[in-house]
């Protein structure tokens, strides 16, 4: 499908106006669907018609048919966000690098122009979506709702105003660098740490907002790396400092401005950067001193960051420690990954290494040092491996992952998976007093940065949240929330001080599952920010699902009591068998959500369960009525004197009270002998049709027995015959052997398994094995009759999360059949 652009702009700021949905359809057109080891789709992406929808006048837009996954399609709320570039960033493309006396050629690059939204999927919880419009190219990701991510980016394939995009599932295959920094071998080093201002106590808030210029340098190897394209090196320059700026936006009240760029390349496009150590980071660091000193002295910042990508070191990055807005020292280099999709929560290298870099920039040693007397964390040590010089212990002390989970200028990603994007309090104190609030200005223009919450967060409702912002030349704020992913707004507070930097917001006692908050200039709207994702709000809730009211059970059967809690970690569980007059403990303290209740011997119409917070009485959930009383089991059909046809459909028929589970077995010579019609099965049913086997006999009786307690147990009073087929009727065609689970999430300890046999199957084997086949646990062997039969197969507790395989094997038949299991 082909678009016109001048009439779909006309329809597009037609919908604008009139605040209707866009469709997606206006700007991508799906090209193709690829299944291969990693399953693509490729579009062909109309970027003049996507800058249109990037420049139109709304903070907030929804977009339908817009790609969540293969083949899949759906409608988007999408809300405005901050990015540390703007029009007022310069770009610059290196042509020539100074030599022979001449100087440095540079050429002004129109630089991109980045929109950045936020967003969810309509109608479905917990999803995510960030989107980056970068001069009509899309750069998105996407993370559905359970878990699976999706990522947006163009090929560089073009054909005439359209440029091929590609859809791809995103993996958590990569793995951590093990690379060290190196600033703390500068010789320099030690003198500046004795010139650093101890820790002094630590503020709670930092005021007023700072703004830090950055200039930004990209070698010739991250150009390669990035796949020779000057546009996908500038969008990922403003990707990895828009996280990088959120960091210190919160934790120090600091942002971060990208205003000046300059892109190294390579022939045709113009020359390599000028240095020689480009795989050597240590070394680069002074090459880099010497060339911005010499050839780029009049640039004005506070501090120089370089991106390269070296193919092998073992140097992750360095850095000038405390040379903040000192144009002659603040440099810093880092090892760029360049394999992550942006933006993300989570941790990745390139986001930590350039917080961590210009973290010593702001004069905050590593937390392993004895600076902070004593070090923040034990991750490395001097003797360690490996062997870490500024480390301040060394043997006997060993290395330990943090308590805390690391931090940003820590090198705990050495021995554990990953780190906390933080700097911590006593690191955030000396980030932002020992050179930052002597030389940092506020913001020139007007801006609003939302601190608390950021989402992805659950709050107790009821409860106070603490809103937090940071704001520069504003006087007052609104802030808004939205239930409905960003489609209408509720106003919470009007005309807040910007100066007051907190309001305190009594949280509703109601569940809120996706919630979104935005902060904004009460005079100007533009100027605010949202929350990066939704957070929730829920109550502590416990309910009751079995027994759920109006069951009646049987002296002695085994009732599993079930509920689930919300905000809830440890249970107390009561019975009450006289409608709630008295309470009898059955346990007084479990963090399960489960629990196994033999049922007394006592009848009630009028027993109800009730579970409690443990810790607080007040929450709980309580069971409706139910009975309990003597087992009452009658077999009525066939009792006696009945002359069944083999393979004639016959009701097996009884009545029952105060059971809720039983065996049906058949016998051919007078019981002597049982063969199963069902193992178990739903007494209260009150009959069974039975497909009456071909197995003639003067001698057959049904039996019933109690599956709580086996000694209870009716069967025929007399015999019964199983006469010949009929000769009437033709022999219906044979059914081939159907076994399948009644769902493939396991919740509890129980799988269901649903077969469909026409002959007896015999030695049934059943296994769990994992998904390398390695066998888990042996469930059990059953011989299954002939007919339809629902199978309970416990599954051991010892089985954790994950996926599995139940393989079933008859003497004759296999089975494999995938399940996750789930615990809740």
């Amino acid at each position: 499908m082909r678009y016109v652009v001048v009439a779909a702009l006309a329809l597009l700021f037609a919908s604008a106006d009139a605040q209707e949905p866009i469709s997606a359809r206006l700007f991508m057109e799906l090209s193709a669907l690829k299944a291969a080891r990693v399953q693509t789709a490729t579009y062909w992406v109309n970027k003049p018609m996507l800058s249109a929808v990037a420049t139109m006048p709304a903070q907030e837009m929804e977009i339908t048919d817009f790609p969540v996954g293969m083949g899949e399609t759906r409608t988007v709320h999408l809300q405005r966000t901050r990015s540390v570039v703007d029009g007022q960033t310069q770009w610059w493309l290196g042509v020539r690098a100074p030599h022979d006396g001449q100087p440095a050629e540079l050429r002004p690059l129109a630089g991109p122009t980045q929109y950045s939204f936020s967003g969810t999927i309509s109608t479905e919880d917990n999803s995510h979506l960030w989107v980056s419009i970068i001069d009509g190219q899309l750069y998105a990701l996407i993370r559905r709702s359970d878990g699976t991510r999706y990522s947006i980016e163009p090929t560089g394939t073009t054909s005439a105003n359209q440029e091929e995009h590609i859809l791809t599932a995103s993996t958590n295959e990569e793995s951590l660098w093990h690379w060290v920094c190196s600033a703390a071998e500068l010789p320099e080093y030690a003198q500046q740490l004795a010139h650093l201002q101890k820790p002094t106590p630590e503020v709670l808030g930092f005021s007023p907002l700072l703004q830090a210029n950055v200039a930004v340098e990209t070698t010739t190897s991250l150009y390669q790396r990035l796949g020779r394209s000057t546009e996908r090196v500038a969008s990922y320059v403003a990707a990895v400092f828009s996280m990088a700026s959120r960091i210190y936006e919160d934790e120090v009240n600091i942002t971060l401005y990208v205003w000046w760029v300059l892109i190294w390349t390579e022939p045709p496009n113009g020359e390599e950067d000028p240095y020689q150590n480009d795989s050597d980071i240590a070394a680069l660091l002074g090459e880099v001193s010497q060339y911005w000193n010499r050839n780029w002295a009049s640039v004005p910042r506070d501090l120089v960051h370089v991106m390269t990508s070296p193919s092998s070191t073992d140097v992750g990055g360095i850095a000038r420690l405390g040379t903040l807005c000192n144009r002659g020292s603040a440099y810093s280099v880092s090892g760029i990954r360049g394999t992550y999709t942006y933006p993300t929560l989570n941790y990745t290298w390139d986001v930590m290494v350039v917080a961590h870099e210009i973290g010593h920039i702001f004069g905050a040693p590593h937390t392993h040092d004895c600076y902070w007397a004593p070090p923040l964390d034990t991750c490395v040590t001097q003797t360690g491996n490996p062997p870490i010089a500024d480390a301040c212990y060394r043997s006997p002390i060993t290395p330990r992952p943090s308590w805390n989970g690391g931090s940003i200028m820590s090198y705990c990603h050495l021995i554990q998976s990953s780190v906390e994007l933080t700097f911590r309090s006593k690191v955030a104190n000396v980030i932002r007093n020992s050179r930052a609030s002597n030389c940092l200005r506020q913001p020139s223009s007007p801006l609003v940065l939302l601190q608390h919450p950021v989402g992805n967060q659950q709050f107790t409702g009821g409860s106070d949240l603490e809103i937090r912002w940071t704001s520069a030349q504003v006087q007052s704020v609104a802030i808004e929330y939205s239930t409905d992913s960003l489609r209408t707004w509720t106003r919470l507070a009007s005309n807040v001080p910007a100066a007051n930097q907190q309001y305190t917001w009594m949280l509703p006692a109601q569940n809120m599952p996706t919630v979104w908050l935005r902060v904004f200039d009460e005079t100007r709207p533009t100027v605010g920010d949202t929350t990066a994702a939704s957070f929730a709000i829920l109550v502590p809730d416990i309910q009751v699902q079995t027994p759920a009211g109006g069951d009646r059970y049987g002296f002695g059967e085994a009732l599993t009591i079930r509920w689930v809690g919300t905000l809830v970690t440890a249970f107390r569980v009561l019975v009450s068998l006289d409608g709630g007059m008295q309470w009898d403990t059955l346990t007084q303290r479990t963090q399960s959500q489960q629990y196994q209740w033999t049922i007394p011997s006592r009848p009630t119409s009028n027993a109800i369960v009730r579970v409690l917070n443990a810790d607080d009485a007040s929450v709980y959930g309580q069971s409706g009525p139910f009975a309990i009383g003597q087992p009452v089991l009658e077999l009525l059909a066939p009792n006696g004197g009945e002359r069944w046809a083999a393979g004639s459909q016959q009701t097996i028929r009884w009545h029952s009270d105060f059971i809720n589970r039983i065996r049906i077995d058949y016998s051919t010579n007078a019981g002597l002998n049982w063969r199963v019609i069902q193992f178990t099965y739903d007494a209260t049913q009150q009959q069974l049709t039975w497909q009456v086997p071909n197995t003639p006999t003067d001698s057959a009786v049904v039996r019933l027995r109690y599956s709580a307690d086996p000694s209870l147990s009716v069967q025929s009073a007399s015999v019964f015959t199983i006469t010949e087929p009929s000769n009437v009727q033709s022999a219906p065609e044979p059914r081939a052997t159907t076994v399948e689970l009644l769902s493939a999430v396991v919740e509890g300890e129980m799988i269901w398994l649903h077969v469909t046999n026409e002959k007896p199957l015999v030695q049934l084997s059943i296994a769990v094995v994992n998904t390398l086949g390695q066998p888990v646990a042996t469930v059990t062997e059953r011989w299954l009759p002939s007919g339809e039969t629902v199978l309970p197969i416990p599954l051991p507790s010892t089985v954790s999360n994950g996926a599995y395989i139940l393989r079933v094997q008859s003497d004759t038949h296999r089975w494999a059949l995938p399940f996750l299991r789930l615990e809740r």
